[in-house]
């Protein structure tokens, strides 16, 4: 494998065995110790141009790499035709992504673009504090007003809590590397949500967590949800199960919700420290 030093936590790697594909991976430094995350593309034969390359990140941490990796390929008098992205993300990274085709495009002007897969569905990010009162803007992810996978909805709402938690799916960057940290940050969202259980008005936030109104008619539903394209016996049983969902919190109170949610983590906490 033969090392391309980018700077002192980006390196290109080349196989020596298969020199088609490459690798770039970057270092993460957190508390003195480093965590190594990486980008895999694949050079097309007897070709000098890269045909895609394939990053698995979101977020500054991907624009920091596309730019090294652009920058490298244009040092050595290379060009990409298109960069697929594999990503939890969401609606602004769709911004971002048009923003840096712009660039992109200005030095190689056959650039094709970006292909994008979004794992679990496009999100969208709070741009207040919620109806909660809790929530970070531009941090924390929820379903309104972006398209959410039928099956992460259908997994979501097999169950009553996970609906309700700070962001949707969390940060994945905090779950490896700072697990103390993201253990921290979701017990003292729940602390809080005790503490405000009682003025939080929970029809509102459930109507905030669903990304519609509780009484959206199907026809409603469809078009909020944006569901058009896929097959209408999944869409109805989705929203099936979304309205026996809202039924089965019954009499549940979002102070009995934060107060099982907290018990729940001080006991794995209390399991895995032993």
């Amino acid at each position: 494998m033969n090392n391309t030093r980018l700077d002192s936590i980006y390196t290109l790697r080349i196989c020596k065995e298969n020199p088609e594909t490459f690798f770039f991976t970057y270092l993460r430094s957190l508390h003195h110790h480093r965590f190594q995350s990486g980008l895999i593309g694949k050079r097309r034969e007897h070709d000098p141009d890269t045909d895609s390359i394939c990053p698995r990140s979101s977020g500054s941490q991907l624009i920091h790499c596309l730019r090294y990796v652009t920058d490298f390929y244009r040092e050595h008098g290379a060009s990409l035709r298109n960069i697929i992205i594999f990503t939890i993300g969401g609606t602004t990274g769709i911004k971002i992504l048009e923003r840096l085709t712009k660039e992109i495009r200005e030095f190689w002007p056959e650039f094709e673009g970006f292909i994008t897969v979004y794992y679990e569905g496009i999100f969208s990010t709070y741009q207040d504090k919620g109806v909660s009162g809790i929530n970070l803007p531009d941090v924390d992810f929820y379903w309104k007003d972006g398209i959410i996978a039928p099956e992460f909805r259908r997994e979501t709402l097999s169950m009553r809590d996970p609906l309700f938690e700070k962001c949707i799916i969390y940060d994945g960057g905090a779950r490896r590397y700072e697990i103390h940290e993201h253990v921290e940050e979701v017990l003292d969202f729940w602390n809080k949500m005790l503490e405000r259980a009682d003025r939080i008005d929970f029809t509102r936030l459930l109507e905030e967590k669903l990304g519609c109104p509780l009484g959206a008619s199907y026809e409603e539903w469809i078009h909020i949800n944006h569901y058009e394209e896929i097959d209408e016996r999944v869409a109805k049983w989705l929203y099936r199960q979304e309205k026996g969902y809202i039924a089965s919190l019954g009499d549940a109170t979002l102070k009995e919700i934060a107060a099982e949610r907290i018990e729940e983590f001080t006991a794995a906490l209390r399991k895995y420290m032993l």
